[in-house]
């Protein structure tokens, strides 16, 4: 509209928000450094207010007004049976009017879905909606994708639910990579490898990520915490042992990948999970038909924290050997192109240069 906006830093947006806002006058960036500020805030020297109308409304009691009922507009029928309500997705702010700028949250949930109970749906034999597009009666838009859920406690599953957290190991000093970190190469794209695996994990529902990482300087603008190996030069057992105690208290298991496998995806880190929910062992791995073991690529229990830290203390360092040792066993996976990794710039440039799609995986 050919309003000047010759900005520095936010700070003076947030300044000149104060200026024309009233209600913001009080709030700036050196403020927040320090505390929390709820509006109304109508000055420098004002504490915020914590709770809005706290002693009363602003016009007094309640106005009440008494109207007639009137139909919807549309209602059920024997064509479009179900009214459905609107809900709220963890990765999208409202309906992604705010957030599908960021590419990482749109590459995780880039578009809607129908949610819908199996109880309605079995009651209908042979009606059940085309899983692949859930059609309105208007005609004006079609919902990608239609889900199953158990929610409202007609019909619940036996399976058992484990909590399982993500950590993203980044590895030792980059010395074959000549200093540069694995983890902040491209992906190919936009993201880097790192960034990838964050956005698949989520994809295949791992509630919290960390990056495991001595230093923290490289990852911390990616959002996840930085968690530095338990030891000094121990080796991937030590990121392991980080991760497990990170998230001993609050999860049963977490899934470990490491950083510089490029083309893993959601659906295999989906397999290693499913695989331990399944058979509730207490490490799962992968291996590739060509019978190349990944134990990096595990679902670890945490309850297998005190066994690891005591088999770090007598020395050992061989990842897969520790696995057999405490009971794993592996998942065997037929595309071995999946499991590619990198560990020098040579096997960085023959990725990059055959790489397959990744949004076709």
């Amino acid at each position: 509209m050919g309003y000047p906006m010759t900005y520095g830093p936010a700070a003076q947006i947030m300044e000149e928000i104060a200026v024309l806002t009233p209600i913001y006058g009080g709030i700036s960036f050196d403020r927040l450094q320090t505390t929390g500020l709820q509006w109304p805030c109508l000055d420098r020297q004002h504490p915020g207010t914590k709770y809005l109308r706290a002693d009363r409304f602003t016009r007094g009691k309640g106005r009440f007004h008494a109207v007639a009922f009137k139909s919807p507009a549309e209602t059920p029928g024997e064509e479009f049976p179900f009214v459905l309500s609107t809900g709220r997705q963890l990765y999208q702010f409202h309906t992604g009017t705010m957030t599908r700028k960021s590419r990482m949250i749109h590459q995780v949930s880039p578009t809607g879905y129908v949610e819908v109970h199996a109880v309605p749906l079995l009651r209908r034999p042979g009606q059940c909606p085309d899983p692949g597009c859930a059609r309105p009666r208007s005609q004006d838009s079609r919902i990608q994708g239609m889900r199953g859920t158990d929610k409202g406690g007609a019909m619940k599953e036996t399976r058992t639910i484990l909590r399982i957290a993500g950590a993203i190991l980044t590895g030792g000093k980059a010395q074959r990579m000549g200093g540069v970190a694995k983890g902040m190469l491209s992906a190919g794209g936009s993201l880097s490898l790192v960034e990838r695996l964050v956005v698949h994990l989520l994809r295949a529902g791992v509630e919290e990520i960390i990056i495991v990482a001595n230093d923290d300087r490289r990852y911390t603008r990616i959002g996840c915490a930085v968690v530095p190996d338990a030891r000094i030069d121990a080796g991937p057992l030590a990121g392991i042992e980080a991760a497990l105690g990170y998230f001993a208290s609050r999860y049963d298991a977490v899934l470990c990948l490491p950083c510089d496998m490029p083309s893993l995806s959601w659906r295999e880190m989906s397999a290693l999970i499913a695989t331990s929910i399944d058979t509730g062992g207490p490490v799962i791995f992968a291996q590739t038909q060509d019978g190349a073991r990944h134990p990096l690529c595990a679902v670890v229990r945490v309850d297998l924290l005190d066994g690891i830290s005591a088999a770090l203390d007598q020395g050992e360092r061989v990842v897969s050997d520790l696995w057999f040792q405490l009971g794993g066993f592996t998942v065997g996976f037929d595309d071995s192109k999946a499991f590619v990794n990198l560990n020098s710039p040579s096997d960085f440039d023959a990725w990059l240069a055959g790489r397959p799609n990744d949004k076709a995986r």
